[in-house]
C-alpha cells in the first residue's frame, strides 16, 4: 500500500470525524440558550456557558465524539485497506489530541475531561474492527 494512500486515508478519516464532532457540539449547543450577541472568542463567556450546561449536553457531545472516531476509523480503513489498524488508530490519536486542545481552552467538568479523552482511540479501533479484512490462512 502506498504511503500517499495511507496519508489520504488518515486525512479523510480526520475530516469526517471533525465534521461529526462539530455536528455533535452544535446539537448540544441547541439545547442551551445562547444570547444573540454571544462572543465565542471570549474565554470567560465560554467558561460561563459551559459551567451552566446541563449534563445532557455533555452526553450528546460524548456520543458525537464516539460516532466521529468510529466513522473516521471506518473511512481510514476503507481507503487504506482493511488489513492494518494503524490508520484508524492514528485517526483516533489525532482526534484525541484535538479534543485535549479543545479541553484546554476553558474549564470543563472533570468527568467530561476524563471520558472525552478516553473515547476516541477505542472508538476508532472499533471502526477498524467492524470492517477489517481477516488475514488469509
Amino acid at each position: 500500500m502506498s504511503v500517499l494512500r495511507r496519508i489520504m486515508g488518515v486525512i479523510a478519516g480526520i475530516a469526517v470525524g471533525g465534521i461529526i464532532v462539530e455536528m455533535g457540539d452544535s446539537a448540544s449547543r441547541m439545547m442551551v440558550h445562547v444570547p444573540k450577541d454571544f462572543d465565542s472568542q471570549n474565554t470567560k463567556a465560554m467558561a460561563d456557558l459551559v459551567a451552566n450546561m446541563p449534563v445532557s449536553c455533555f452526553l450528546i457531545m460524548i456520543a458525537g465524539y464516539i460516532v466521529a472516531a468510529f466513522s473516521g476509523g471506518i473511512i481510514a480503513t476503507l481507503i487504506t485497506g482493511r488489513e492494518q489498524s494503524r490508520p484508524a488508530m492514528l485517526v483516533g490519536i489525532l482526534l484525541t489530541i484535538g479534543g485535549v486542545i479543545n479541553l484546554t481552552m476553558f474549564p470543563h467538568p472533570v468527568w467530561f475531561i476524563v471520558v472525552s479523552t478516553l473515547v476516541y482511540i477505542p472508538s476508532a479501533w472499533s471502526g477498524w474492527r467492524v470492517i477489517r479484512k481477516e488475514p488469509s490462512a
